[in-house]
């Protein structure tokens, strides 16, 4: 088996096992990511991304999309936007792939 098909059987092992997601993010990853996000999201964009938070009305926070291009989350994560700051000096770029991977499962 070449190199190609070995990786490629590792991958299937690992997402029947249950240790990736259908997306490729590790259930640490999503785990972590959970953790941060309840600690420095839910506020404002609610359990699950909705925005229907007290702080998320007045503010007019709309649904986050799970489906938006991941660059375009990290930025947004990292540097912030509208009224949302931004985390790039609180969190490690690790920590806000995790934050997004979490996101994805919405």
């Amino acid at each position: 088996m070449n190199k190609f098909g070995f990786a490629c059987s590792m991958v299937v092992v690992l997402l029947l096992s249950g240790t990736l997601s259908a997306e490729g993010a590790d259930k640490t990853s999503i785990s972590k990511g959970k953790k941060i996000y309840v600690s420095k999201c839910q506020n404002c964009h609610g359990s699950k991304g909705n925005g229907k938070t007290k702080v998320g009305r007045s503010m007019n926070i709309g649904r986050l999309s799970p489906s938006m291009d991941e660059k375009e989350m990290i930025a947004v994560i990292q540097n912030g936007k509208g009224s949302m700051p931004g985390y790039s000096k609180s969190l490690s770029k690790k920590k806000v792939q995790d934050v997004v991977n979490y996101i994805k499962t919405f």
